[in-house]
């Protein structure tokens, strides 16, 4: 990013003392007092456009196309500020040079394409640019992908080994790491950069699972899907390359982005306005929970549940409620998950749950960065546990903030299975964007009026 400044700011420099030099008629031109802005203006989109991810397999083409749109981009967007500048008169005689951004974006586009290539060829002679690769699989899917590493892409990959599924191949036996059960410390003992899962067409409806499993690791690393023929023509996917190998790229807009940025923004300006207004009829919660534990002695307690819930990345946060069920609720049975018409909800507990109001203390989770509007439903560290046995793609959940409503609590009923609301999460997951989100914010508010109970 140093670099890239200082590349930017002498191409316009030299732009900028060309235009001097051969104008008959010098102007007042104020872009080399804009040098900071358009500095900054491109880190935001070199950033954007994934520019400062070293870790992808890209070739030199890829990295002129994508600086190519990000400088012309900040390009416009230099122009847009000298318009204004000059309409706003802000400086006597100040004229705005197309020739100087023309001539400054060809030659910002021209030094750090060739700087990215100078570093990629730098990073490759240090052995920097190869990356670990491991297969999920042991099958001829796998053993595909082992061909085609050494046929295309043994100058960036090294496949390390494979790890079994449970389903090995009879035409070769191939370097086997382990199985997946034990993939966390795999990943982390041979050092993976890059998981390829290669599933064989009996496995297919593991799919899920094995990418479950993937996502326990606690190790961070890329993973990405070696398709079928169906999945390619019929299936939604995201198709990539990995030194030229044709893979299905496992979505990471979770993992950084703009859009995240801006959903944290919105979340907390909400949660902000939300707790201030919501002051006084939340006083009037607190004193009818208080007066019914006056009349029905198990309820007495505070007037907050703070419960330890599971949340982005399986990190524990203490979630904030109003209480709703009797003080005693879970002294004999243990760690229980509500139930339909349960008998330890008291009859405050009864008409904020209907109404949604119990949960209006959790803006103060999504004020603290620990809970989103929407998203996941956060769940017991008790639950979690027995949930990934029995489902490993539960998983999958933790990679984005939990969220006071979601698709599974508009869409499903209070009895659904949890694998009926895990598919509503992966839904989400696969799609989620800020018209989504704004949709299932309003269905909440339609369902909360129809005295529908979230789940």
């Amino acid at each position: 990013m140093l670099f890239d400044g200082l590349l930017i700011a002498g191409a316009i420099g030299l732009a900028f003392a060309w235009k001097y030099q051969t104008s008959q008629t010098p102007e007042n031109l104020p872009h080399v007092y804009l040098i900071p802005l358009s500095i900054l203006l491109r880190w935001i989109l070199f950033e954007s456009f994934r520019l400062y991810d070293f870790s992808k397999q890209e070739t030199a083409l890829e990295q002129f196309y994508y600086l190519f749109w990000a400088g012309t981009l900040a390009a416009g967007g230099e122009w847009l500020v000298l318009l204004i500048l000059k309409s706003y008169h802000l400086r006597e005689r100040a004229g705005v040079s197309r020739e100087i951004i023309l001539n400054s974006w060809a030659m910002i586009l021209v030094s750090t394409t060739a700087w990215r290539i100078y570093l990629r060829s730098v990073r490759r002679r240090r052995g920097e640019h190869i990356h670990r690769v491991a297969v999920v699989g042991t099958g001829p899917t796998a053993l595909r992908v082992r061909e085609e590493i050494r046929q295309f892409a043994q100058a960036e990959l090294q496949l390390i080994g494979f790890i079994s599924t449970g389903n090995a191949s009879s035409e070769a036996n191939p370097t086997t790491l382990g199985t997946l059960d034990e993939i966390d410390a795999l990943l982390s003992s041979h050092r993976i950069d890059e998981v390829i899962v290669a599933p064989e067409p009996e496995e297919r409806h593991r799919l899920l699972d094995i990418l479950g499993r993937c996502e326990q690791a606690g190790t961070p690393v890329r993973i990405r899907l070696h398709p079928d023929l169906a999945e390619i023509y019929v299936g939604n996917v995201v198709l990539s390359e990995l030194a030229g190998l044709p893979l299905v790229e496992i979505p990471e807009r979770w993992r950084s982005g703009w859009y995240l940025f801006f959903k944290r923004a919105g979340d907390f300006l909400v949660a902000l306005l939300g707790l201030i207004l919501l002051f006084i009829p939340g006083v009037m919660v607190a004193l009818g929970i208080k007066l019914e534990g006056l009349f029905r002695r198990p309820s007495c307690g505070p007037v907050f549940f703070v419960q330890q819930r599971v949340g982005r990345n399986r990190r524990p946060f203490r979630l904030v409620k109003f209480r709703t069920m009797i003080r005693t609720a879970e002294e004999d049975s243990g760690p229980t998950l509500a139930q339909r018409k349960d008998p330890r909800i008291t009859r405050v507990g009864w008409l904020l749950r209907h109404t949604g109001i119990d949960e209006l203390p959790q803006l103060w989770n999504v004020l603290k960065g620990e809970m989103s509007l929407v998203g996941p439903r956060p769940e017991r560290p008790e639950f979690v546990e027995r949930f990934l046995n029995e489902h490993p793609a539960y998983a999958l959940r933790f990679r984005l903030r939990p969220g006071i409503t979601g698709l599974a609590q508009i869409h499903g009923h209070y009895a659904s299975s949890v694998p009926s609301k895990l598919r509503y999460d992966l839904v989400y997951l696969s799609n989620f964007s800020p018209v989504l989100d704004a949709k299932i914010l309003f269905r909440t508010i339609q369902v909360v009026l129809m005295g529908k109970k979230l789940l």
